[in-house]
């Protein structure tokens, strides 16, 4: 699905998704044309896709209310016996009280509860499983 195909939905549906985007904008200068709806659309949403590329690039999470994160789970592995170069000082203890810890972040998506309500039918859409302590 291309988000110009979805655009173009949005605005054909003006009767299911009203307000101020299925009109056009008037620009700050008066001697420009009015910005299209589609065109206006797709400024905000390539504005959307920098500012979460950005920030996620650096390393922080996204949130948006009522929609959801765009986070990351992390996952972390201890120093195993068998990769650990034996040396008569090398301790398996010592290495986990230094760190020695293997930390891998995976980028994903976190659905927030009122759109998760409706997502029901789809399977795995967790993509963070919740502690159970």
């Amino acid at each position: 699905m291309n988000i110009e195909h979805i655009i173009e939905y949005v605005l054909k549906q003006g009767n299911k998704y009203p307000g101020k985007h299925s009109v056009p904008t008037e620009r700050t200068n008066p001697s420009q044309k009015p910005l299209e709806p589609k065109s206006q659309m797709l400024i905000i949403w390539r504005g959307l896709i920098n500012y979460l590329d950005n920030n996620l690039r650096k390393g922080v999470s996204v949130n948006i209310r009522k929609f959801g994160s765009f986070t990351f789970d992390i996952t972390t592995e201890l120093p195993r016996i068998s990769q650990r170069n034996i040396s008569p000082t090398s301790d398996l203890m010592v290495d986990r009280q230094v760190r020695k810890n293997i930390h891998k972040a995976r980028p994903c998506f976190v659905v927030d509860r009122t759109i998760g309500q409706h997502l029901i039918r789809y399977k795995n859409k967790e993509e963070v499983t919740p502690a159970g302590s």
